[in-house]
């Protein structure tokens, strides 16, 4: 009866959790025998204590560890497209902005936001297909908390010859943040929302390549059509990203780098140990210096 008593009571212990487990207190040290390396030289980190995890940031452009949380920086926004402009009808395609837009590309919506003309900062074609617009410097349009709608804004009327068609190629926003560049939308995701004001029957045709609006014949019906992007947030920045380096099945092996240009970088090892009831984690920074 004892030795039935025991082996339950280990059963308890062992799988029913009679005492709560307690997780031991995580240690990890780092320790590199150089802090100072070449260009191209190998550089090991050393580990001891009883991580279960360890992610690596290596200190370079994109690997930081202070940057792992941000989504936002306030750098220079720019966006560029080209366009191709065939039955040559200048004056026919506007480029537009707004902050205010919902999102609803229909009449009431389109109508009610305030858009601001800023077809004079781009060059649109006269005839020539792929028409360079130029890289145009939109940060001053930025305002915190809120995006940017940009929009294509086609208007003809009917008259004795055929009205314009316009295509619109490689659209691309991006910011430009700490010598970093980051595509904030381009042609292919950006949600191209349409609408025609007068002739429902005619809208833009929409594809991963481009945008393109065909004008209808001689005394076709008029038209007042639009294609809107979805909004762009024009401090977006993606978060810098660590190496996953060790996780539970692993030993706890060095870790052996090597950085291909001179400077001076932070390198952090963010070490975690858990449970479903318990986490800790630990962040350990080494400074390296890099010569050419």
């Amino acid at each position: 009866m004892k030795k039935i008593n025991l082996i339950a009571g280990l059963i308890c212990v062992t799988i029913f959790g009679c005492e709560k487990y307690k997780l031991d207190d995580l240690q990890f040290e780092v320790t590199t025998i150089k802090s100072k390396v070449k260009v191209g030289e190998e550089i090991v980190f050393n580990f001891t204590g009883n991580p279960d995890n360890i992610t690596f940031f290596s200190g370079e452009v994109g690997k930081q560890y202070e940057f792992k949380d941000r989504t936002s920086g306030n750098g220079k926004a720019e966006l560029q497209f080209t366009t191709y402009l065939q039955n040559n009808k200048p004056n026919t395609l506007k480029f537009l902005a707004s902050k205010n837009f919902t999102g609803i590309a229909d009449s009431l919506n389109i109508v009610n936001a305030t858009w601001v003309d800023i077809t004079n900062r781009v060059t649109l074609s006269s005839g020539l297909d792929n028409t360079p617009s130029g890289v145009v410097d939109v940060t001053d349009l930025r305002e915190p908390n809120k995006s940017v709608y940009f929009a294509f804004k086609y208007t003809d009327n009917t008259s004795a010859t055929a009205q314009a068609t316009w295509t619109i190629r490689d659209f691309v926003v991006r910011n430009t943040f700490n010598n970093r560049v980051f595509e904030i939308l381009n042609l292919a995701d950006a949600g191209w929302g349409r609408f025609n004001m007068i002739n429902k029957s005619n809208v833009w045709t929409v594809s991963a390549t481009g945008l393109r609006f065909t004008g209808g014949g001689a005394n076709a019906p008029s038209n007042d059509t639009w294609v809107i992007a979805r909004p762009a947030d024009l401090s977006f920045v993606t978060r810098d990203a660590g190496e996953a380096i060790k996780d539970i099945n692993q030993l706890l092996n060095p870790k052996k780098y090597v950085f291909t240009a001179p400077g001076t970088y932070k390198v952090s090892f963010l070490a975690s140990k858990g449970n479903i009831e318990t986490f800790n984690t630990v962040l350990k920074e080494v400074t390296i210096v890099v010569e050419p």
